[in-house]
């Protein structure tokens, strides 16, 4: 991944560009929306949320976290950003079962 990131650095390689489509589980009927998120760190482990979702029976609900982030890099400048969660949390038609 270090090398991907360099590579894109310095504008000979592909930086991540995810999209995910969501609807919001207490407003279904609000329509979809889209994350667009361009965040190393999401793409180093979007292959295990997608994994969660395979095993999932139709559409999945999930929570979307922005996670802060905070750290002084090696020329010890302070670092701050967000970062995207996505944790699946099971299958939405359970979810709504359940609540009713």
């Amino acid at each position: 991944m270090s090398e991907r990131k360099e590579a894109a650095r310095q504008g000979i390689g592909p930086a991540p560009s995810i999209n995910v489509s969501f609807r919001l589980a207490h407003d279904y009927e609000l329509g979809k929306g889209k994350l667009i998120a361009s965040a190393w760190t999401l793409a180093e482990v979007i292959h295990e949320v997608k994994d969660d979702l395979d095993r999932v029976e139709g559409e999945a609900l999930c929570r979307l976290t922005l996670e802060h982030v905070s750290y002084t890099n090696n020329a010890g400048i302070k670092v701050d950003f967000r970062k995207p969660v996505i944790e699946v949390l099971g299958s939405y038609n359970d979810a709504i079962a359940e609540e009713r």
